[in-house]
């Protein structure tokens, strides 16, 4: 078994921050989820969502990305289609998001159903 302590970068602060989470060899850290880890596989259609609930769905952006400013706010939203229906997603404070959303062009979201919406 190969000790925490062995693994390159793993330094005396990392070593007791991952002790005191009950990671104490590679084995352990190997079967540890990540906080913010997003399950891809499960791809729904859009209608079979219910508010709240975060999913992933496969589908084609319809007629590209809009982004507007509210205050400092910026807002980029785009519509979204597949065989069940369509939504429309909104990114804030990311305009990043708005060249690399292409009409025709097929995107795997992550994100929330909200009533009204979707949100990412």
């Amino acid at each position: 078994m190969l000790a925490l302590s062995g693994v390159r970068g793993v330094g005396p602060s990392r070593l007791a921050a991952l002790n005191s989470a009950g990671i104490n060899s590679v084995r352990d850290l190997l079967y540890e989820l990540p906080v913010g880890y997003r399950d891809l596989s499960d791809i729904r259609p859009v209608k079979s969502w219910a508010a709240g609930e975060a999913r992933a769905v496969r589908v084609r952006c319809v007629g590209g990305a809009s982004m507007r400013a509210v205050g400092k706010l910026t807002i980029v939203s785009a519509a979204f289609r597949d065989s069940s229906g369509e939504i429309e997603a909104v990114w804030y404070n990311q305009p990043w998001i708005k060249p690399r959303l292409k009409d025709g062009a097929e995107y795997l979201l992550f994100g929330a159903a909200e009533r009204g919406g979707f949100r990412c």
